[in-house]
This record gives C-alpha cells, structure tokens and sequence, in this order.
C-alpha cells in the first residue's frame, strides 16, 4: 500500500535536518489515536515494515535552513502490510487540515491521496 501526503508550510523553509520533523509527525499521528498502536510500530522495534520518502521542490541551502521555492512538501509513504497502511491512514487523517509545529514553522497535512 502507498500514500502521498501533502503538506503546506507556514513559512517556505524548513531545517536541513528535516526527516526528523515527519518521523515526529508520524509518532504525534499514531499517539493521539492510540498509545498501543504507537508502540506497536515505534516500541522496541529495530526494523519498521514501512518507508517514506520527501520531495522538496528546488531548494537551496542558507547555514542549518532549506529556503524552499514554494511552501508545498509532498511525503510518500510505503507499507509493506496492507493493514499497517490502513492504520497509518486512519491516524494521519485525523490530522488533516491541522498545524504541526516544527522548528521556528509550522505544516500542515492539506491531502492524502493513494500513492499508486
């Protein structure tokens, strides 16, 4: 299973570390539904069934900051286990249209469309 996730940003920038900001993300998702599913993916676990990746369009680099041309960030993701990817679904559509704070910014999921 795959999804595209959309983001807007407040700002057009986001740090340099910026993976770290969506694994957040994704944890904030998966706790405010349920701690048992958060720690179902995220307890104890070495190895995850699920990957992403971020596109960030044409970008340049100012010290420890990305300056984006847009504010628009799209997140794939892929699950290994169909079932994993109903869950994820389930607990990031909970968070549509809602700000996540990030480092000096802030995002927004705006879309979730099937990845395919």
């Amino acid at each position: 299973m795959r999804l595209r996730l959309d983001f807007e940003l407040d700002i057009p920038q986001i740090i340099v570390d910026y993976r770290r900001s969506f694994i957040s993300f994704l944890k904030h998702c998966l706790s405010d539904v349920d701690e048992k599913y958060y720690n179902q993916v995220y307890g104890n676990v070495d190895k995850k069934d699920f990957t992403f990746s971020l596109y960030l369009n044409k970008v340049k680099k100012n010290d420890d900051i990305f300056e984006l041309e847009g504010n628009h960030i799209i997140m794939n993701m892929s699950f290994l286990d169909d079932m994993k990817g109903l869950l994820f679904f389930a607990a990031i559509s909970r968070q549509l249209h809602k700000k996540f704070p990030i480092k000096n910014n802030s995002m927004k999921l705006v879309k979730i469309t099937n990845g395919k």
